[in-house]
């Protein structure tokens, strides 16, 4: 029989293809991940409206995050078999997509081999539909910011072993704010602030101090102020530490930042940003997602994309009548 002399070459591929090495920032050492390139949408069913509901209280939640240390860590609100499928899929994501633009990290070499970013996630698998509709998070979400709210971005945040965390900063909507000049003044009235960006930060691993979970300074959400000073902000961080299924919520006033991960294994995050209405959205989702995903759209995520919101309108070429104010019959949510 005649030897086929190009098996070794074969072979060569399939290691090459699944055996990356953890320092060129493939796959997860963590229980669940995945080791081929096999996609978990094709053997994984996502319930939408079956969701975890531990005993909560809102009021006090909201309490804390706004005038309290700024931030606090549910417990459960996602099973462990959607935790599972969640990381598998990112991590699936993560070596199908390539690398992928982030922001906050530190040299290009940790950005491209130690860090991975996955974005418009609402197109690549229902299961991420279904972690931006959670109750128990829009209903303290739309008390801070507001029935109209939209989500502006989900992404993942995976940091490999021996990653660099981020650069401490606050989000007030966006990342610019190092730079006062581009925003409006700061309100001269106590009674008039206002948030302007809502985060969960759904856990799909455990977060400890080792592996750099998130990293706020308590308190600095009740004044729009940015973090030059880094050491001063170590010297009083605090790490939002959970179990996976967990999820840590505040504002993006809260200085806060990606912690170094120190640990033997990947630590991976689904970023949920909710903004107000009137705030355009970090990432355009609208013009990301696919027909499918689209044709399938539920009320409450037609709500928070805005989907049939009218403004900006072509009010020159509106009907003659009164559209706005309290006797109108304005209701584009309905």
């Amino acid at each position: 029989m005649k030897m086929n002399r190009k098996l070794p070459l074969v072979l060569l591929v399939v290691i090459t293809m699944f055996g990356y090495s953890q320092s060129e920032g493939n796959v997860c050492t963590n229980k669940g991940s995945y080791s081929e390139y096999t996609d978990p949408r094709l053997h994984y069913k996502v319930i939408k409206d079956d969701f975890e509901n531990p005993d909560i209280d809102i009021e006090e939640i909201i309490k804390e995050i706004t005038t309290g240390k700024g931030f606090v860590m549910l417990p459960q609100l996602f099973s462990e078999k959607d935790i599972t499928h969640a990381r598998e899929l990112t991590q699936y994501l993560i070596k199908t997509q390539g690398n992928k633009a982030t922001h906050f990290q530190g040299t290009e070499d940790e950005q491209t081999k130690l860090q991975a970013r996955v974005w418009n996630m609402l197109d690549k698998g229902q299961i991420y539909e279904k972690m931006v509709q959670h109750p128990i998070i829009l209903k303290i979400m739309r008390q801070i910011l507001g029935d109209d709210a939209q989500l502006g971005s989900i992404a993942s945040n995976t940091l490999f072993p021996g990653g660099a965390g981020q650069e401490p900063h606050l989000d007030y909507p966006y990342w610019d704010y190092y730079n006062k000049g581009h925003w409006p003044q700061s309100p001269k009235h106590p009674d008039i602030p206002f948030f302007m960006n809502f985060q969960a930060t759904i856990l799909l691993d455990d977060f400890t101090a080792e592996n750099g979970a998130t990293g706020v300074r308590p308190g600095t959400q009740l004044k729009a102020e940015w973090p030059h000073d880094t050491e001063e902000f170590h010297r009083n961080v605090e790490q939002g530490v959970g179990k996976a299924g967990d999820v840590m919520v505040f504002v993006g006033l809260l200085q806060h930042c990606a912690m170094d991960n120190k640990s033997n294994n990947t630590r991976t995050g689904i970023l949920l940003q909710y903004l107000p209405k009137y705030v355009r959205p970090m990432e355009d989702i609208k013009r990301s997602i696919s027909d499918d995903v689209i044709e399938r759209l539920s009320p409450e995520l037609k709500k928070l994309l805005l989907w049939d919101y009218p403004y900006p309108a072509l009010l020159d070429k509106a009907e003659a009548k009164s559209t706005e104010g309290s006797k109108s019959d304005f209701k584009w949510k309905d």
